[in-house]
């Protein structure tokens, strides 16, 4: 029978073992930001779902990275609880996110990047102008260099100060060939193949925001159901979360503040905020774009 070791001063450094430098530790429950990826269609609402982050106690404040230009959507709602920072540049994302590392008192508590579709086209427009036909080797360079922003950003919710991030990016409607399966309708977000390719590894969660009604009060759902000839989409969760469990990966009328608090907070999903309109109905799959 083997003896546990007792930890004490004298015993510890033999016990803890190091590689490249680097001490091995055991699996924890470590809080961590939540680094969550929407997507869809133009005037969908995507700045209005990420601002809902707000919403939580553990999202408010937020500081928004505003490249798109839409922020009036949030005026009325929103004003006292989201600042917003104007970006010009592409640059200026790097620049604001080491400010915000070197910030030991940072007031946000969650961080919203609209949209990182916006910023890769700024950076093509900053490397070679605002008229240049753009050709392979010059987009190869803006894909690395929106590969690092989304990394980059999401190792600020790992970190202190352990910020939530939203990536926000448009759509676009694509029509291929998925393991010999023609795929008429498919909806991914709007990057070159590359970038459609790595950045859900980058985030833990991904989903699509569309509507799932034609008439008032236009129903909208956010999807992070695997299915793959339909669009992109992740759910990282701990199975051993019940609360974290329990979240549907459709969701009605979505809210950012309840997948926080689920996800972070340990709470149960509010089911009834987030019920099937009407009895009987299901979500329907919308075309690609619409």
């Amino acid at each position: 029978m083997t003896t546990p070791i007792v930890l004490t001063p004298n015993n510890a450094a033999k016990v803890f073992k190091r590689y490249g430098g680097i001490e091995a530790k055991p699996v924890t429950a470590e809080d961590r930001g939540l680094a969550i990826g929407i997507y869809g269609p133009g005037g969908i609402g995507k700045t209005t779902l990420a601002a809902t982050i707000t919403d939580s106690m553990l999202g408010m404040p937020a500081l928004l990275l505003d490249a798109r230009g839409n922020t009036h959507v949030l005026a009325s709602g929103y004003h006292d609880k989201i600042d917003v920072l104007p970006i010009t540049k592409f640059s200026e994302v790097e620049r604001v996110r080491q400010d915000v590392m070197r910030d030991k008192e940072f007031p946000y508590k969650s961080v919203i990047l609209d949209n990182v579709s916006e910023m890769f086209h700024l950076d093509l427009r900053d490397r070679y102008g605002a008229a240049t036909q753009i050709e392979w080797t010059q987009h190869s360079a803006t894909t690395a260099d929106v590969l690092q922003l989304v990394r980059n950003w999401y190792d600020m919710t790992l970190t202190a100060p352990r910020v939530n991030v939203v990536f926000v990016f448009q759509e676009t409607p694509e029509a291929r060939t998925i393991r010999g399966q023609k795929v008429e309708s498919r909806s991914e977000i709007a990057f070159n193949k590359a970038l459609q390719g790595q950045i859900p590894t980058l985030v833990s969660f991904l989903g699509r925001l569309y509507q799932i009604s034609d008439t008032p009060p236009y129903t909208r759902m956010l999807s992070f159901a695997p299915v793959e000839t339909v669009h992109q989409a992740k759910a990282q969760i701990d199975p051993n979360d019940p609360a974290a469990r329990d979240m549907p990966l459709e969701q009605y009328n979505p809210s950012l503040a309840s997948i926080l608090d689920s996800v972070r907070g340990h709470e149960p999903w509010p089911a009834a905020k987030h019920t099937r309109p009407g009895r009987g109905q299901s979500p329907q799959t919308p075309p690609a774009g619409s």
